[in-house]
Parts: C-alpha cells; structure tokens; sequence
C-alpha cells in the first residue's frame, strides 16, 4: 500500500511542478530562440508589457489650466465658459482659442512620454541582456513568477535613473521647456486677440 502511495505522491509532485515550472521554462525557450528583430526591441518590448501592468508609471502634469497661468495668464480671461464645457468633447474639433491651446498641450505631453518611453528603454538596455529582457516580458506574460519579474524590472528601472522619474523641467533630458515656450506664445496671441496685454512670464514665474 505504501508504494502505490509514494508513487502516487511523487507523480503528483511532478506534476505540481511541471505546472510551476513548465511556463519558466517556456519562457526561456522562447526568449532563447527570439529573432534578431525581437533581441534588437527586448528592452523596448520589456518596457511596453511593464508599462501594461504597473500603475506606478511617471506622469506629464495633468493641470491644464494651470499650466496656462504658469505663463502669466488668468484662464477665465481668455477662454469662454461655453468653449471650456463643449471641448473636446466634441469630435471632430472645431478651432476655438482653448481647442488650440489644447492641441498644443497634448502635444508636449505627448513629446515628454516618448522621452521618457526612450530613456527608460536605453536605461534597460543598459542592464539586461537581450535574453534577459525578453525572459522577463516572457515571465510577466505566462508564468505563475508574473508579480515577481514584474517587481524585478521596477527596481531595475528605479536604480538606474530617480532623476528622471519626476514632472519635466529644465534640469533634466525630460526638458519641455521648448515646447512650453509655444504654449505661452500662442497664449499670448490669444491675449492680444482679445485686446488684452502680453504677459510677464518672469514675473509670472516668480509669483
């Protein structure tokens, strides 16, 4: 009785384990006879699953309106209540000063999540092998390891560079001020369109 019974536990454990490690070991197989296209995008690839899964991801500022008093104007002066309730809402746009504005503001944001996008993939492409990178999107894509590949590329990403992990400004490669620069000179066309004065962005910045 005692044999068939030990039989049974043993094949029982093989099988717990092929269901435990069979998935890593696909993953590894897979990462291992990747095509030189995929080992070339590993890290990039790496990124975009993680980015899928994590809710920690840095963000762009979200204050619209604020960004329009940051170049020295009031919004309520230069946009209308009517424009600022129907857009952009309505599809497709229709030109109104704050759907310009708008359009601008997207755009930068848009130039800074690539930046960002850029720069974490290079920053993996500096600490994971090609193998590595596809084993770990391989990992978080089907195996029971998903949370802990998944923790593992964070710290990777924290190590690298915290100085990127923050809202853009001009101190690091995340810069938007060029961008920002437009915003405000369109905002300030827009001032002039209604017969009020261009602001003082020094002065604005210092307030």
């Amino acid at each position: 009785m005692a044999a068939p019974l030990s039989r049974w536990l043993v094949g029982l454990g093989l099988i717990a384990a092929g269901a435990v490690f069979g998935p890593v070991l696909a993953a590894a197989i897979t990462a291992a006879a990747a095509s030189p296209q995929e080992r070339a995008s590993s890290a990039f690839n790496l990124l975009v699953e993680f980015d899928g899964r994590d809710r920690t991801i840095p963000m762009a500022s979200i204050d619209v309106m604020g960004d329009v008093r940051d170049c020295g104007h009031d919004p309520d002066a230069l946009f209308t209540k009517k424009d600022l309730e129907r857009f952009p809402s309505r599809k497709p746009w229709k030109w109104t000063p704050h759907a310009g504005f708008f359009a601008l503001w997207l755009a930068r944001s848009s130039a800074w999540r690539i930046r960002l996008l850029d720069i974490r993939a290079a920053q993996l492409n500096e600490s994971t092998s090609p193998f590595g990178a596809l084993f770990l999107r391989e990992c978080m894509r089907q195996t029971p390891f998903a949370s802990s590949c998944q923790e593992y590329t964070r710290k990777l990403l924290g190590k690298l560079a915290p100085a990127h992990s923050g809202p853009p400004d001009a101190g690091n490669a995340l810069d938007t001020s060029g961008e920002t620069g437009t915003i405000c000179t369109y905002l300030d066309g827009v001032a002039a369109r209604n017969g009020r004065p261009l602001s003082d962005r020094k002065e604005a910045h210092a307030q």
